[in-house]
């Protein structure tokens, strides 16, 4: 073989390790998964090979093993904590109940083929705390000739999330990443504006109602005007029904 063969020759076998290489790097990419305290999720692998596995090894943390499975066997727990609050299904899925912030960590399965061929699939599990209900408050209100100047201020307990501002059901461009939205209203009346505060894993609302002339009302206010507005009504039905009668 000449020297030109041989580069060649060379040339080829570095390209093809490194695809194999890429192969190998491909299967270990990392899936993200997001849960809640006190909440479930499943870490599923998603891979074909599981229908053809001969044992599966789960690990938490990369080194602690939580259970070992052969195929049409009982699984095989090496760990108390994650035996009495996961489930693991035939297809490899493991399922994790009531969580803790201490659950987050990458999760380790690894896929063990007839051939006794290895592949590890990761998955980054990330535990947050629920959205609670945000708190939704009136500032800077400032009543302007023929209209009203105000900020909407929406906050949580708890950091790292996002705020979105919505006007009825219509998303406000100028809501602000603090919480705020900066208003001038005009001739506007009875308008419905919706806080949406969400994290990685969960959301939640809260709404407050512009009834015109820099009035406004929360939600609990608001139910109890529409309360008794609709007491006043049946009262003002009962009393012309006796005024009929009589």
């Amino acid at each position: 073989m000449g020297q030109g063969q041989a580069e060649k020759m060379a040339m080829v076998l570095a390209v093809l390790l490194l695809s194999v290489l890429s192969c190998g790097k491909a299967e270990e990419k990392t899936k993200l998964v997001n849960g809640i305290v006190n909440g479930t999720v499943d870490l599923e692998p998603g891979n074909s090979i599981l229908e053809r596995y001969q044992q599966i090894k789960w690990f938490y943390n990369h080194t602690q093993q939580i259970l070992k499975k052969q195929k049409g066997k009982s699984a095989h727990y090496n760990n108390k904590y994650f035996q009495n609050k996961t489930k693991l299904f035939e297809n490899g899925t493991l399922r994790i109940t009531r969580l803790r912030k201490e659950d987050s960590s990458e999760y380790k399965i690894i896929v063990e083929d007839a051939k006794g061929q290895e592949i590890p699939i990761m998955i980054q599990l990330n535990i947050y705390d629920p959205v609670p209900k945000p708190r939704v408050n009136v500032t800077s209100l400032k009543k302007t000739k023929g209209g009203c100047s105000v900020t909407l201020k929406c906050s949580v307990s708890i950091p790292d999330v996002t705020y979105t501002w919505y006007k009825d059901d219509k998303k406000c461009n100028d809501s602000k990443l603090n919480g705020d939205l900066v208003l001038s209203l005009t001739s506007e009346s009875n308008i419905m504006y919706n806080c949406t505060v969400c994290n990685s894993a969960s959301c939640n609302t809260e709404s407050i109602y512009y009834r015109g002339d820099c009035q406004w009302q929360d939600r609990n206010t608001a139910s109890s005007t529409l309360r008794l507005a609709a007491d006043s009504a049946v009262t003002l039905g009962i009393l012309l029904l006796l005024h009929n009668l009589l």
